[in-house]
């Protein structure tokens, strides 16, 4: 692991350990990412932490965060530990992909 990630895991382990899931409802992106989620079969939200934005059921989330990938994951997200230089997923895997 790139000492730039370590640092950043540790950062976000801490932050996401000690904070609760908003769900993405609650931003005010949600109405305009909701009729872009009707029309994408698959999606992908990169680096969401616990402020996803996309909905969290039938939504792959990739997190450098392990506490974030499981609160994820414990909600219904399709969530993995990894990092947007290396993506586990063959190319055109997705009609959406958002980070934020």
């Amino acid at each position: 692991m790139r000492p730039a990630v370590a640092v950043n895991r540790r950062f976000y382990d801490a932050l996401w350990s000690a904070s609760e899931l908003i769900p993405p409802q609650r931003f005010n992106t949600w109405p305009l990412l909701s009729r872009l989620m009707a029309e994408a079969r698959t999606r992908l939200e990169i680096g969401p932490g616990l402020h996803p934005r996309l909905s969290l059921t039938h939504t792959y989330f990739i997190d450098v965060s392990q506490p974030a990938a499981a609160a994820l994951k414990g909600c219904g997200g399709l969530a993995a530990l990894g990092e947007i230089n290396a993506l586990p997923f063959t190319d055109s895997s997705f009609d959406l992909v958002c980070a934020f």
